[in-house]
């Protein structure tokens, strides 16, 4: 039994420049539900996909409204959208500028910066290129593996540093008073 639901499909009309709308965030709001793609209809080497979103909102008799967010941060919204139809929304018809700014306050922090003594991370000199060269860019040298786990079940986490491939593990586990206390290098 095929059930019917109900769908949108946007096509973006970027002008000359990207006619496409490559880079284009499209958000949809149906009765407290968000949808959203961003125009990117590259899926790899050689691969590529329909250059026209489609949205399935199931049973949905209305889209409340679509946001659209142009590459230049222009955007446009529409506003109580019947589903089934093609749109063709062109960035000609944008509006105002987007705002990304979502921090509540600029001068706090989210991240806090702590050095470990005793830690240093030595990368490797294997090319990926050499074995594939099409690679945008090196997958090896991503920076060292961490897992974060509470390894000796004292109740805090700990860490678990993984090197270059047979050379060491280094062991970090968090003691109450002492932010961290290194353990012997854990050879593989």
């Amino acid at each position: 039994m095929l059930i019917k639901n109900n769908y949108l499909r946007v096509q973006l009309d970027g002008g000359p420049a990207n006619q496409r709308g490559i880079g284009t965030k499209v958000k949809l709001f149906c009765k407290g539900q968000q949808f959203y793609q961003e125009q990117s209809p590259v899926r790899g080497f050689q691969s590529s996909s329909d250059p026209v979103l489609n949205f399935g909102v199931g049973k949905n008799a209305l889209i409340d409204s679509i946001l659209v967010i142009w590459p230049n941060d222009k955007y446009q919204k529409l506003i109580s959208v019947k589903p089934n139809q093609s749109l063709v929304i062109k960035m000609a018809d944008a509006g105002g500028r987007w705002n990304y700014d979502t921090v509540a306050d600029k001068n706090k922090s989210l991240l806090t910066q702590t050095i470990l003594p005793g830690v240093h991370h030595k990368e490797n000199s294997f090319s990926d290129f050499a074995v594939q060269i099409l690679l945008l860019n090196y997958l090896s040298r991503q920076g060292p593996c961490i897992e974060v786990a509470d390894v000796n079940k004292d109740g805090l986490e700990d860490f678990l540093l993984a090197a270059l491939r047979a050379e060491w593990l280094n062991f970090l586990c968090k003691i109450k008073t002492i932010l961290f206390h290194q353990s012997p290098h854990l050879h593989l």
